[in-house]
């Protein structure tokens, strides 16, 4: 007891010396160094104490503006080290420290130092296996596997992206866990890293884990990405027939886009002409069904009536505040503008988009507007900033793996070096398109691309 009290003291007299700018840097470098030596049986005493002996020593939530030092996170970061320490003078390794971390934590109090006391799990090779070990120790504690979701998804995070799919996929069937499947294909999108979250969406499809329609419905997306067009329709069909109703709507209107993008635009028409006429402005995905049967009539040429659809989509989403769907709309009223031949409003809304997106953080948007300032640029005749642009936006969709855009805009660059007198350069760009463009079902783009060609051989 009088040794946990003296190490319990000598925290708190090193924490009252250090203020929260110092905190990252030099405390946990100062404390490592301090208790590097210490006896393990303190650290264990230490960590087994009752929170309330915590409280005695002064190791609490303190958050007065200038005096932050006796903070849960400089415990973290404490607990972080010592762990570590513990690690290297103890080879039982995973076991102990899971064990003295699910004994010390006070889970009323101090929900969040597990993540701290899990930070070497993350070094493991296998974080599928590190989630196991600890979803199967927090199982025979009889603990909350809620309160343990944001640590599992971030070793599954990593354990995806190292293809380590099929352990995952077993956990998430084995526990019936597909809503944090689902999360993890989230969280795999939101990172950018859409190959990997395929192979996990495939894995738990081929599993039948839950047979969850949303499952297909993340996939139909996928394929609509990668422009496997026929096995998005194929994946939102099922929605259609399998989802509740919620998602139905939204698949209809997701499968009326496939079409479009098939050169089915009748069809989607169809099909987006009787989902609004039996809908109102309150039904989910209406501003959306708005918006893509404005693209359609866009693709008829009938301009008037696709600026219509475009505007009542806009003061739908403006009055809900539903900034994606403002700027997914926006971007269709600028391709509009440049069809009608009025460039300067183009540019002008797809800067005011630019900054919308950014803001958001709507990255596939942010490229988009670069695309379409490209292609504007070269309208009018602006070349250097249509290649600058158009590279800009290449870096985002290169990182995301959205092929068809890659593609949209090397035919814009080698437009825009061709018309600048600079065929010789558009040639080198032509090698990538060419791998690229086997891989492109969309019509309009395709169309695109023999386009430049036919410009390359001809000027």
């Amino acid at each position: 007891t009088k040794s946990m009290h003296r190490v319990q003291n000598e925290i708190v007299r090193e924490m009252k010396r250090t203020r929260r700018n110092e905190v990252d840097s030099d405390f946990a470098q100062a404390v490592d160094e301090k208790y590097t030596s210490r006896d393990i049986k303190d650290i264990r005493l230490l960590l087994l104490s009752p929170l309330d002996r915590l409280k005695d020593a002064g190791i609490v939530y303190e958050k007065e503006e200038n005096d932050f030092f006796l903070t849960a996170f400089v415990y973290q970061k404490y607990l972080e080290y010592q762990f570590l320490n513990m690690l290297r003078k103890d080879t039982n390794g995973l076991d102990q420290v899971i064990d003295h971390m699910l004994e010390a934590i006070d889970w009323d109090s101090l929900p969040e130092m597990y993540i701290a006391c899990l930070q070497y799990l993350k070094q493991e090779d296998n974080t599928a296996f590190a989630a196991h070990r600890l979803l199967k120790t927090v199982e025979q504690r009889g603990l909350p596997i809620e309160r343990f979701q944001t640590v599992i998804m971030e070793l599954w995070l990593k354990a995806a992206l190292h293809g380590h799919v099929s352990e995952i996929v077993t956990e998430i069937s084995t526990r019936k866990l597909l809503k944090w499947g689902l999360s993890l294909i989230k969280r795999l999108n939101e990172a950018e890293e859409s190959e990997a979250s395929f192979e996990v969406l495939n894995a738990l499809i081929g599993a039948e884990a839950g047979n969850d329609p949303e499952l297909n419905f993340l996939r139909g997306l996928y394929y609509m990405k990668v422009s496997e067009l026929e096995k998005s329709e194929q994946d939102f069909q099922y929605c259609i027939e399998n989802g509740d109703d919620i998602l139905k709507k939204h698949a209809t209107v997701q499968l009326s886009k496939t079409l479009r993008k098939n050169g089915m635009v009748e069809k989607a028409k169809k099909i987006l002409n009787e989902y609004i006429e039996h809908s109102n402005e309150g039904t989910p995905f209406y501003a959306d069904a708005l918006i893509q049967r404005g693209l359609c009539k866009r693709s008829d040429k009938d301009y008037s009536e696709a600026l219509k659809d475009y505007e009542h989509a806009l003061s739908i989403s403006q009055n809900n505040n539903d900034h994606y769907v403002t700027v997914y709309n926006m971007l269709g009223i600028s391709t509009l503008k440049a069809d009608l031949g009025m460039t300067d409003e183009c540019e002008r809304i797809l800067l005011d988009v630019y900054k919308l997106a950014g803001k958001y953080g709507y990255i596939d948007f942010v490229a988009d507007c670069l695309n379409g300032l490209s292609a504007n640029f070269v309208r009018k005749g602006e070349y250097e900033k249509a290649i600058s642009y158009a590279e800009q936006g290449m870096v985002i969709w290169k990182h995301s793996h959205y092929y068809a855009g890659q593609l949209v805009l090397l035919c814009t660059i080698m437009k825009a070096l061709i018309k600048s007198g600079q065929k010789k350069k558009a040639w080198e760009y032509k090698k990538e398109a060419d791998m690229l463009a086997p891989m492109i079902k969309e019509k309009v783009i395709e169309e695109s691309y023999m386009e430049t060609l036919a410009l390359l051989e001809t000027e």
